[in-house]
């Protein structure tokens, strides 16, 4: 589940195709020939909490009040002490190298923070939707910033 194809850069360490300097020793890839090449996904950052509670992005996720283990995932139990959050509120999970975020029906929504219209996006249930380094998103009351592990 967590290979995917990438690219290496002159010293061969392994990269998302997109990455425009190399993950591990900085150097450039612009200059290289990108062959596409098997290998594992590395952490391709992290999840940054309202509280300072911070999660790599290295597995799947469910996030809630008090999520159901699932095969394959990881659980993050949110202290909630609004009560904002369903007890199974969203999963993080993975689409080759982008996050992918996704509401499970929760009761109060998930919702991405929209820079352009300075406003929220409620995500639709089961309806998932690839976040992008920086954002901020809102599981009932409570917030979480994505910080990618990539240089751009």
């Amino acid at each position: 589940r967590n290979e995917v194809q990438g690219i290496r850069c002159s010293r061969s360490h392994f990269n998302n195709p997109r990455a425009a300097y190399c993950q591990v020793c900085g150097i450039s890839m612009i200059h290289l020939t990108h062959r596409l090449v098997p290998g594992q996904r590395p952490t391709l950052g992290f999840i940054v909490f309202d509280d300072g509670a911070t999660f790599a992005l290295d597995r799947s996720y469910r996030l809630g009040r008090q999520p159901d283990p699932a095969a394959h995932v990881d659980i993050i139990a949110i202290v909630d002490s609004e009560h904002s959050l369903s007890r199974h509120h969203a999963d993080l999970s993975f689409d080759g190298w982008d996050v992918v975020l996704t509401d499970r029906g929760s009761t109060n929504g998930t919702f991405v923070w929209n820079e352009t219209a300075s406003s929220w996006d409620r995500l639709a249930p089961d309806s998932p939707r690839v976040v992008a380094t920086g954002s901020h998103v809102a599981l009932g009351r409570r917030t979480f910033t994505y910080e990618s592990a990539t240089r751009s």
